[in-house]
């Protein structure tokens, strides 16, 4: 089909994404919003910046034990975007939901992508990328402001993995070890990676990429 010959492939999920989420930037803080965003001094300023990477990102905010096991969460990436925004946004909710929204437009471009470059499938890359945006899992990573590390570890693991699938190995590191200060369990990356090896690689591409990452 002529539309699959052109972009409109990577433009449709694009668009969708725009179409489903657009009703979600007139939304408010709620929940922990307000205590990531606007109860939280460290983000209020870029006079200490050597805070936001030893700040653990839920540390001292809740200090009851039922809460307890979200202290000890290191995430300065997501703590830095949010100081940059409140520079720019102040209070005003329609900013920092802008942002997810845009990341997750983003993450679909990325997931539409990569579908084409493992399955060589315009067809197959654009059901994809329609499926991850449409998806109602994504629903609280974007809605919710506060849960921004999932849309940017998101974004950062499929980066990734399409770094490895084009053989650049060391911008896929680089892209890693930024991914690792974004979202704990990103440190499964390399598990993913290893999972697509088994299933696309044949023995000689096991051995050549070995041989380019440790010998080249």
């Amino acid at each position: 089909m002529e539309v699959f010959k052109q972009k409109y492939w990577l433009i449709f999920p694009l668009w969708l994404c725009i179409v489903i989420y657009t009703n979600s930037l007139p939304g408010q803080f709620f929940w922990d919003d307000e205590t990531a965003v606007l109860m939280t001094p460290e983000i209020h300023s870029f006079s200490d910046l050597v805070s936001m990477f030893t700040f653990s990102f839920w540390n001292d905010l809740y200090n009851d034990k039922l809460q307890s096991y979200r202290k000890g969460v290191y995430r300065p990436l997501i703590r830095i975007t949010f100081a940059l925004e409140r520079k720019l946004w102040g209070d005003n909710p329609f900013g920092y939901r802008l942002t997810n929204v845009i990341i997750h437009a983003g993450n679909t471009g990325l997931v539409t992508v990569l579908a084409q470059a493992i399955f060589k499938s315009n067809p197959t890359a654009m059901i994809a990328g329609l499926l991850f945006t449409a998806h109602p899992v994504n629903v609280e990573s974007i809605s919710y402001i506060k849960n921004r590390s999932c849309l940017i570890g998101t974004f950062f693991l499929l980066l990734c993995l399409l770094m490895w699938i084009r053989e650049q190995y060391f911008v896929c590191s680089i892209f890693f070890l930024i991914s690792l200060i974004t979202k704990e369990s990103n440190f499964s990356i390399p598990i993913l990676i290893t999972f697509y090896g088994l299933l696309f690689y044949k023995k000689h591409k096991w051995k050549q990429t070995f041989n380019y990452i440790f010998f080249k």
